[in-house]
């Protein structure tokens, strides 16, 4: 887990070096939609894990692994939300750092870490209509449709 979180902070500040390196910037009208955005997704994902229904499952060992992933995806998606909140909160405050060709701007930085999110919420989305839809057919024994 620290290894995925770790591996996420890395890529984030690769790609925030990069697109600054290569001049890119973003007004703060960009980070207002991208929130707007990841606020809409983060309360379908939430609404969509609250309501997942494992009534017709009958193996109790499968419930609650299934409920534990879905307790997990929730904290997951509530830590990636608060996150991009606090980089909402810091939208107005931008710097700049320079080491010679490589540049950091935090405005990059901000939009880098909302994309991230969005990424991943989405991929999430699809994984768990994934999952209900193996859970619908194994307990509708419906094979390759």
């Amino acid at each position: 887990m620290i290894k995925k979180v770790l591996l996420r902070i890395i890529t984030i500040l690769f790609v925030t070096i990069i697109l600054s390196s290569f001049g890119f910037s973003f007004e703060n009208n960009i980070i207002n939609v991208l929130y707007t955005v990841i606020g809409i997704i983060f309360s379908i994902l939430v609404s969509l894990t609250i309501s997942f229904n494992l009534e017709n499952i009958t193996d109790n060992r499968f419930i609650k692994y299934i409920r534990d992933k879905i307790y997990n995806l929730q904290k997951i998606f509530i830590a990636y939300f608060l996150i991009t909140t606090i980089v909402f909160a810091f939208n107005g405050k931008t710097f700049d750092l320079s080491f010679k060709i490589i540049h950091f701007k935090s405005d990059v930085f901000y939009v880098s870490i909302m994309f991230f999110a969005i990424l991943f919420f989405m991929t999430n989305f699809l994984q768990l209509q994934k999952l209900k839809d193996e859970i619908l057919n194994k307990t509708h024994n419906i094979t390759n449709l």
